[in-house]
């Protein structure tokens, strides 16, 4: 009998600690249970664009050891912006896990406004190394930039910008409606209403990275 109670002892201070975030190393993802308080780690695998449907939120995909994902939703009306996290970064995190049909997320990753309950947090523990940034190419665009006007439909049946002295060749595209910035690789590239840009202007995109 007396075992018994000591296993059980052990197994409610163990699930404690990890709800507390004592140890939030190696946590798997597909451990966490559906409405409940959790703390952990993970690598930063991809930044999404932020939801600006109030109340706003910074979004993020982390991965644990066994590369399960996770949704970081992050609100910034409520708190401040998680600055300067980046792909590769490894990032710590506590707030409530809610289940969906893509793994799931966790939001309330910041202090309770309302000092009711504990709240959670969300802040980079390792910063990934810096990538050598290549010297930028000289980029010559036109003195007054005339925004293309892509048509509508799917992106993937809409006609590019032609190269022309309106819209020459820099290898990035700035979204005029977003101000989110493409490059080459991304379906958006010279298919939305924008025009040529640098890579030093507008913010990345979310799925190309700019």
């Amino acid at each position: 009998m007396k075992k018994v109670l000591g296993l059980k002892t052990l197994s409610f201070l163990l699930s404690v600690l990890f709800a507390f975030g004592v140890w939030a190393k190696d946590v798997r993802f597909d451990k966490f249970k559906d409405h409940t308080w959790v703390r952990g780690e993970g690598e930063v695998t991809r930044i999404l664009e932020d939801d600006l449907e109030p109340p706003c939120h910074q979004r993020f995909i982390v991965k644990d050891s066994r590369d399960k994902t996770l949704l970081i939703v992050n609100n910034i009306d409520s708190w401040s912006r998680l600055e300067g996290v980046k792909v590769g970064d490894l990032v710590e995190f506590r707030g409530e896990f809610i289940q969906n049909e893509k793994g799931g997320l966790v939001h309330w990753t910041h202090p309770d406004p309302s000092g009711r309950k504990k709240g959670g947090f969300v802040k980079i523990k390792k910063s990934a190394p810096e990538t050598p940034q290549e010297p930028e190419e000289e980029v010559v665009l036109p003195a007054v930039r005339r925004e293309y006007r892509a048509g509508g439909g799917p992106i993937s049946e809409r006609i590019a910008a032609p190269v022309n002295e309106d819209w020459p060749e820099t290898g990035y595209w700035l979204s005029t409606n977003s101000d989110a910035r493409h490059n080459k690789k991304c379906e958006n590239y010279r298919k939305t209403r924008g025009y040529p840009c640098k890579k030093s202007e507008g913010r990345p995109c979310g799925k190309c990275g700019g």
